[in-house]
């Protein structure tokens, strides 16, 4: 037993001897102040007057309408949009949304997108991807409200346009007399 027992003591004593004989160096270095930012998104726009660049903002108003309309006129106007983020985008989303006071019946389903396109580089013709909601048999404020539209952003960086080109309905009747429809187009820019 006590041969058994030197033996043991023997092996253990070598291997702490061993073992501390093979110990390795280390050395450790940091990586700090990594960063991870979000990019963006951010549509300017202005009414289409072309050249001033300093006319881009935030939101801009009055850009399509009439005041003492008659059955049968129109408005042609256009807006510009930039996307000044850092972001590339995808698509523009379209849609508006009508306040119609004094009237009846709703007097924005008698404000005819006669045309309308969407110039990035490539021309889309955006009253097209209008459905006719209310089933009138012609395209206008109330199926855009109905119908918001998404319309590709192909070309990024530059000026992008919608123009759109508005008629009071020539069958609109006396009920629109005195009628306003107040409208909000809003555009959205999506990555």
């Amino acid at each position: 037993m006590r041969l058994v027992l030197s033996v043991l003591t023997m092996v253990t004593v070598m291997v702490a001897i061993g073992g501390s004989s093979w110990a390795m160096f280390q050395d450790s270095a940091t990586s700090s102040g990594n960063t991870f930012a979000a990019g963006t998104l951010d549509l300017k726009i202005r009414e289409g007057a072309g050249g001033d660049e300093s006319r881009f903002g935030d939101g801009v108003s009055i850009s399509w309408s009439m005041a003492n309309m008659k059955p049968g006129d129109e408005v042609y106007r256009w807006v510009d949009l930039r996307n000044t983020g850092t972001l590339p985008a995808s698509s523009l989303r379209l849609r508006a949304a009508n306040l119609v006071a004094n009237a009846s019946p709703d007097m924005d389903s008698k404000l005819e997108i006669v045309s309308s396109e969407f110039t990035d580089g490539i021309r889309t013709n955006v009253r097209d991807l209008i459905g006719d909601a209310n089933g009138n048999g012609w395209k206008d404020l109330d199926d855009l409200e109905a119908n918001p539209v998404s319309l590709p952003w192909d070309v990024n960086g530059g000026v992008h346009s919608l123009d759109m080109q508005v008629r009071f309905h020539p069958n609109a009747g006396n009920g629109y007399q005195g009628g306003t429809v107040t409208t909000t187009v809003t555009f959205t820019l999506v990555q």
